[in-house]
């Protein structure tokens, strides 16, 4: 990409989404996303390509097929990077768990919001449902099966980005019959309002998992009530 083409936007499609792939500086999973600049017709010319590697968190609002336009910005150290914008959003060719939700209308914003309240439920949903990287998927056998599931640490850090001002609370601890029933609540500002999910959980006094009943029945609850807002509910699936 020459240096003419690298300091003006420039509208691209997304062409490929590799696997992530651990950080050797980290625990951080990164995705490599190819871009094939749209004023290029010559698909093999290489300045119509355009590689960006992302967090695969960050690589989760992109689908093969969206319209962008990326836009030049220079750091502190005059170093130059895009910025991502969605255009136009479009079904991926890869199929789909039946429970996500996909927004596919050009007006739908996709960038995530700045402040709390600023995208509709609608959007939220929308951002919340798609399916996740598997890097942020864990697997634990229970009964005779390997449950996939999201972690309350990596559901929390997706609602600070796509659901900005949420809030959970503990709205019901009992102890009875040798376990703890806990009930919570999620609450997410919307265009819409305030709008509150609850979900509880059942913990046996004897735990024999990792952790203690308290935290196991607070994670759990904490996921279901992420899960009625959309993310991660298509891994309950059966």
């Amino acid at each position: 990409m020459n240096a003419t083409i690298a300091t003006t936007p420039i509208q691209a499609r997304v062409a490929y989404i590799s696997e992530p792939k651990p950080s050797k500086y980290g625990d951080v999973h990164y995705v490599g996303i190819l871009f094939r600049d749209l004023s290029i017709a010559d698909d093999d010319n290489p300045d119509s390509k355009i590689w960006k590697n992302l967090s695969s968190e960050d690589s989760s609002l992109y689908m093969a097929g969206d319209i962008v336009e990326l836009r030049p910005r220079y750091d502190d150290k005059n170093k130059l990077h895009h910025d991502i914008f969605v255009i136009e959003q479009v079904n991926s060719p890869a199929p789909v768990p039946k429970n996500a939700v996909v927004a596919t209308t050009t007006g739908d914003q996709l960038e995530p919001p700045s402040a709390p309240g600023q995208w509709s439920l609608k959007q939220i949903q929308a951002a919340l449902s798609r399916p996740l990287p598997q890097s942020l998927l864990s697997t634990r056998r229970e009964g005779g099966k390997d449950l996939t599931y999201i972690s309350w640490h990596c559901a929390n850090r997706i609602l600070d980005k796509y659901a900005p001002g949420w809030a959970w609370e503990i709205t019901k601890l009992e102890l009875a019959d040798k376990a703890l029933f806990m009930v919570g609540s999620l609450s997410i500002p919307c265009s819409d309002g305030l709008i509150v999910q609850c979900a509880s959980r059942t913990e046996s006094l004897d735990c024999s998992s990792y952790g203690d009943p308290s935290s196991n029945a607070e994670s759990m609850a904490f996921r279901r009530a992420c899960a009625r807002f959309g993310l991660g509910l298509y891994l309950y699936d059966k």
